[in-house]
């Protein structure tokens, strides 16, 4: 969320960031005026994560994990985030102009400081 209010210059404490937890990495972005918006979506089956992975990701967080497997998942992850930073945006995300529901947006509130 930090990354998308700096980009937008939307805050929740300013009323023009509306958080709702879906369980799901979803960004719509929009213009209240028109109820233009362009949702973003992670993909779901976009990370590859095979059984050794799971296992070895299961014994870093469980804290049973090696020095050497400490350094292998490092360095996956470090795989993983180089793929992400280099793969085609529409490998990674599902985008989509869509229409804002302006019945449920309520507007922001703004309040005076002194």
């Amino acid at each position: 969320m930090d990354a998308s209010q700096v980009l937008t210059g939307c805050t929740l404490g300013k009323g023009n960031l509306l958080y709702r937890d879906y369980g799901k990495h979803v960004f719509t972005i929009g213009d209240r005026k028109t109820g233009a918006a362009v949702r973003v979506a992670l993909k779901s089956g976009g990370r590859k994560e095979d059984e050794a992975y799971r296992d070895l990701r299961a014994r870093i967080f469980s804290g049973q994990a090696t020095t050497v497997e400490k350094e292998l998942y490092g360095r996956y992850q470090q795989q993983r985030l180089q793929h992400i930073l280099e793969a085609p945006e529409e490998e990674i995300f599902k985008t989509e102009h869509v229409k804002l529901d302006l019945l449920l947006l309520q507007p922001p509130s703004i309040f005076h400081t002194s």
